[in-house]
């Protein structure tokens, strides 16, 4: 199967609506790829793939909780002896 290129590249902005401002708890545009190559690197070399979710969804998902602050990570592991 042929794929596009550049169809699975993060399109900042396609969800925006012309004229309105983003709101401030938006997740910041550097993190729209996920986690950035250095840092995702450095940790699949010392933890494994497997144990690496560096996705901008992951990302995402753990950076919402029941407090009233948004911390956004930039990566997230998994414990390296905990099997998956």
């Amino acid at each position: 199967m042929k794929v596009k290129s550049g169809w699975f590249q993060p399109r900042l902005g396609a969800s925006e609506i012309p004229g309105r401002t983003p709101l401030a708890d938006r997740f910041p545009d550097a993190l729209a790829a996920g986690t950035p190559a250095d840092l995702r690197r450095d940790l699949e070399a010392l933890l494994g793939a497997d144990k690496v979710f560096a996705r901008a969804i992951d990302l995402v998902r753990y950076a919402t909780d029941a407090s009233p602050c948004r911390l956004i990570p930039q990566d997230r592991t998994v414990e390296p002896n905990l099997p998956i």
